[in-house]
């Protein structure tokens, strides 16, 4: 079940208890710990997914006349895949994957209409060749990584959403721009969906249309979400509570057995050996048995462009 980053912060102080403690000596208090040792665990499993991809929906942008290098956009971990639409139809780039292929194409003479044939992702940015000359709508699909989450949730006033309207509606609240990218539960149909925009502060709009029944005066939260498959969100706290009793209580006996539950769901697997059928080892033996089923992640399949002939074509024309 997915849960904010308030949600969080409640199940970790449940499992560390004193959570208005201050810590001598300009340390870090209870509250602030358990906060950075959140980032830390999303981080952890993020890094654990590795072998997947953990994908969001498309993104949009367009191309500029004469511009190769295009920023990726917030949040990329990797670019997954790009189209160019022409028409009605959108056409697949083929992705270039080492320096030197890439630097093989611009031995090539592009003639007539320079639409991309082929992208190249670096670290910050991704390159498309031919190098656009015009506006040209490209689509994205990309690898999120987890964002730094810092801020706790919204409850303010009441809200209302209309079936098949993507429109928020509050009534006596204060939307800001910050909320967009976070994500919106409202407790009548006891729904997630992710906020794509800010209109006002009594108006935001959802990333997709709302599919369930009409809502008014429902109460709600808003709030940041790890960035990771929501079957993991309830396994946070038991590391972050391990952590915990295993440093600043100076407890490592029952911070381990926290640790354990986090990582085979059984608080009495020390070695974290043998048949695990729970916590975060467990969960990822089902995701790769299962596939990408219904946790929104898919193998990270290793690309391959064999461009051995573009070498020695001079020309290409559209």
């Amino acid at each position: 079940m997915r849960q904010t980053f308030s949600q969080l912060i409640q199940s970790s102080q449940n499992y560390c208890v004193d959570d208005n403690t201050s810590s001598p000596s300009s340390l870090s208090d209870t509250k602030t710990f358990i906060q950075n040792e959140i980032n830390a665990t999303v981080s952890e499993i993020y890094d654990l997914l590795r072998d997947n991809n953990t994908q969001i929906l498309p993104l949009t942008s367009t191309t500029v006349d004469g511009q190769t290098y295009y920023h990726n956009p917030p949040m990329t971990g990797s670019i997954e895949s790009i189209t160019i639409t022409q028409g009605n139809i959108a056409y697949e780039l083929n992705c270039i994957e080492s320096q030197k292929q890439w630097n093989m194409l611009f031995e090539n003479t592009v003639t007539s209409t320079a639409i991309p044939k082929y992208f190249f992702p670096r670290q910050h940015d991704f390159g498309l060749y031919p190098t656009p000359n015009g506006a040209y709508t490209i689509t994205m699909i990309i690898n999120s990584i987890p964002y730094l989450m810092d801020t706790e949730d919204y409850t303010s006033g009441t809200i209302a959403i209309t079936n098949g309207s993507r429109t928020v509606t509050g009534t006596d609240t204060a939307f800001t721009s910050t909320m967009v990218n976070r994500w919106l539960y409202e407790e009548t149909n006891k729904v997630w969906q992710r906020i794509s925009a800010y209109s006002s502060t009594t108006s935001l709009t959802l990333e997709t249309n709302y599919i369930n029944a009409s809502i008014s005066g429902s109460s709600y939260r808003i709030g940041q979400s790890p960035e990771i498959p929501d079957i993991f969100h309830h396994m946070i706290p038991f590391r972050v509570g391990g952590i915990y009793l295993s440093t600043i209580k100076r407890n490592p006996n029952e911070g381990q057995k926290l640790l354990n539950i986090f990582w085979t769901g059984d608080p009495n697997n020390f070695k974290r050996e043998g048949k695990v059928f729970g916590g975060v080892l467990g969960t990822l033996k089902r995701i790769k048995s299962r596939g990408r089923g219904n946790y929104q992640i898919v193998d990270n399949g290793i690309r391959r462009t064999n461009l051995f002939d573009e070498r020695w074509r001079t020309t290409l024309s559209e």
